[in-house]
């Protein structure tokens, strides 16, 4: 295999991801202008390239996230990056359908992720689909040299062929990494022996592992990820009155009156990540799915991100995203995220 290939070419390759991009008929050899634009959001493992800010509100919770893509040689598998997350509102009862427990404080993520390289291989049904595509483009651009190129004959045009060829030359991929959290939170709560207002600052931490397999010629993946968290939980919410008050309805309030406990969280995660296609061609509509099982709780929780903005590469940012959470009153929720390639 050629291994001045980079990863970013790689992924393109196989058509992984929501945002893998088929290329025009204008662009020039396959090698240099494949690309593969993010296909995550910000809160997820995946890969993406430069810097990636992102903001996301709901039922739920809300958040801004920014991320990072730390330096590294183009043509090596390994990567890393930073995450910053923080909720838009301060608030200390988001309840997420991800079931992370760091949701209610500002945290700092760092991520390492390894793609395996896919093999690429030909056989004589291959070899004849792209000879077909470089005589199908000749015919259509006579005279034009990048129509000798089997990597630019199969983009023209972009069609179901190419699926075909990706799926008998490219061999399934994995990527799968490690990531490892800290965050920040900040409580308060009524004393209720006094009615003073207390406050605490902890610090929570988390650690994941996260595996993603992409199957050539399509534009699905499969996800899974295990992560063991510490956090500490607001205490809930009480009716507290002074003594003997004279009108309950004004004198009593509703208020926090102990401080926050801490709790583990061992969570179990699987996913999909879909985009649509037609006629061979890359619709703005995508769907990933996660199903998450705390372990220690026994809560379940459902996040569906579906995907309908597209960005100017041809990938998507943004949508609505649905969830569901068995321990909360209102189960299902719904929210909007969008982001922001640099």
């Amino acid at each position: 295999m050629n291994r001045r290939l980079t990863t970013a070419t790689l992924l393109a390759a196989a058509s992984v991801g929501l945002g893998a991009t088929p290329v025009s008929a204008q662009a020039g050899p396959v090698e240099q202008r494949a690309s593969h634009p993010t296909d995550t959001p910000a809160d997820r493992f995946g890969f993406f390239e430069g810097e990636q800010l992102q903001v996301s509100t709901g039922t739920d919770d809300d958040n801004l996230t920014f991320r990072v893509a730390l330096p590294a040689a183009p043509s090596l598998a390994d990567r890393f990056s930073v995450t910053l997350s923080t909720p838009l509102h301060g608030t200390d009862n988001a309840m997420p359908a991800s079931l992370d427990a760091l949701a209610n404080g500002t945290r700092v993520k760092l991520s390492w992720g390894h793609f395996e390289f896919p093999s690429v291989h030909e056989n004589d049904v291959a070899r004849g689909i792209a000879a077909r595509a470089r005589q199908a483009c000749r015919a259509a651009h006579p005279g034009l040299l990048d129509c000798n190129e089997s990597g630019y004959a199969l983009h023209h045009p972009v069609g179901r062929d190419y699926a075909r060829y990706q799926r008998l030359t490219v061999s399934p991929s994995t990527d799968y990494g490690l990531e490892a959290t800290v965050g920040i939170n900040d409580f308060e709560w009524t004393d209720p022996a006094t009615r003073g207002l207390q406050r605490a600052r902890h610090t929570d931490w988390s650690a994941a592992a996260h595996i993603a397999h992409y199957l050539p010629g399509t534009q699905t993946a499969f996800t899974g990820s295990v992560s063991y968290q510490r956090a500490y939980k607001a205490a809930d919410e009480q009716i507290l009155c002074p003594p003997n008050p004279a009108n309950p309805a004004t004198d009593c309030t509703n208020a926090r009156i102990a401080a926050p406990t801490r709790s583990e969280s061992l969570l179990l995660s699987a996913g999909l990540r879909h985009r649509l296609m037609g006629d061979g061609l890359l619709l703005n509509l995508a769907v990933a799915p996660v199903v998450t099982y705390e372990v220690l709780d026994n809560v379940w929780g459902v996040d569906v991100p579906v995907y309908f903005m597209p960005d100017e590469h041809g990938g998507l940012n943004g949508g609505i995203r649905f969830g569901y959470r068995s321990d909360r009153d209102d189960k299902f929720t719904i929210g909007v995220f969008v982001g922001q390639a640099f």
